[in-house]
C-alpha cells in the first residue's frame, strides 16, 4: 500500500507522469523479488549491480 501511495503523490506533485499505481507498484514488487533472488545467487550478491538494473527499467518505463 506504501509504494502506491508514493506512486499517488508522486503523479499529483507532477513528479511522475499518470500511470496506473497498481500496476506499476505490483510490477516493481514482482521485478524486485525476482532481481533479488538471481542477486543472491552470485558470489558475492551484486548489490548495486542489482539497484542499478531496476533502477533504469523503470526510470525508463515512466519516462516512456
Amino acid at each position: 500500500a506504501l509504494l502506491r501511495e508514493d506512486l499517488a503523490a508522486g503523479i499529483r506533485s507532477g513528479l511522475l507522469p499518470e500511470h496506473d499505481v497498481e500496476y506499476m507498484a505490483s510490477a516493481m514488487v514482482g521485478a524486485g523479488f525476482e532481481i533479488a533472488v538471481r542477486m543472491l545467487e552470485r558470489t558475492p550478491p551484486d548489490v548495486d549491480g542489482a539497484v542499478e538494473v531496476v533502477t533504469r527499467i523503470f526510470l525508463a518505463g515512466l519516462s516512456a
